[in-house]
C-alpha cells in the first residue's frame, strides 16, 4: 500500500524573515466549509455551540468567507442544518507578522488594512495582486493570508518581494 506524505504548499521556504517581517505557514488539522440552509443559522449555531461570525469578521475558530458561508478550523461539526465540505487540503495560509506587516500588505492589497479601519478579528475577501484571497488581521502586527493551495508559491513570492522592496526603501 502506498503511504502518502503530507507536504507543505510552500515547500521548505518557510519560516523566513525579511527585515522586520516574519513569514510562516499556518496549518490546521481540518478546515470545514459551512453553509447553513435557508433559515437554519440559529440551528447551526446551537449545533456548534457558538455564534457564527458577522460579515467580515472572524471569531475563535470560525471565519466568515462570504454571505452565508464560513470556514471552521480544527472544529468537528456535525449537523444536518447546513452544507458541510472538507476543505482541509484546499488552501495555503501564510502568516505575515512584524512591525512592517501592514506596510508590506499595503503594496499588495486594494483595501485599507490600517488598524483604525481593519482591526483584530476583521477579515475580507479581496485580492492580493491578481489572486483571490482572504485576509484576516490576527494581531495588531499580524495577518493571515489564505489563497487556493495552487497559488502558494505565487503568494510567497509576491509577499517576499514586497517585503524586500520595503526593506530596501527604508535602508
Amino acid at each position: 500500500m502506498v503511504k502518502l506524505i503530507p507536504q507543505s504548499p510552500f515547500g521548505d521556504a518557510l519560516p523566513c524573515s525579511i527585515d522586520t517581517a516574519t513569514l510562516q505557514e499556518v496549518t490546521y488539522g481540518s478546515i470545514t466549509w459551512v453553509a447553513p440552509f435557508a433559515g437554519r443559522q440559529v440551528a447551526v449555531e446551537q449545533a456548534i455551540g457558538q455564534k457564527l461570525p458577522e460579515p467580515n469578521r472572524s471569531v475563535n475558530d470560525m471565519l466568515w468567507v462570504g454571505p452565508g458561508q464560513y470556514l471552521a478550523f480544527d472544529k468537528e461539526i456535525t449537523t444536518d442544518q447546513a452544507a458541510l465540505t472538507d476543505q482541509s487540503d484546499a488552501f495555503a495560509i501564510l502568516s505575515v507578522q512584524g512591525s512592517s506587516a501592514e506596510a508590506i500588505l499595503a503594496r499588495l492589497v486594494p483595501i485599507d488594512l490600517r488598524s483604525a479601519s481593519f482591526g483584530v478579528g476583521h477579515t475580507a475577501r479581496t485580492l492580493i495582486n491578481h489572486m483571490a484571497a482572504s485576509v484576516t488581521r490576527t494581531a495588531e502586527d499580524a495577518f493571515e493570508l489564505m489563497v487556493m493551495r495552487s497559488m502558494a508559491g505565487t503568494l510567497l513570492e509576491e509577499v517576499s518581494e514586497a517585503a524586500k522592496h520595503l526593506s530596501a526603501r527604508d535602508a
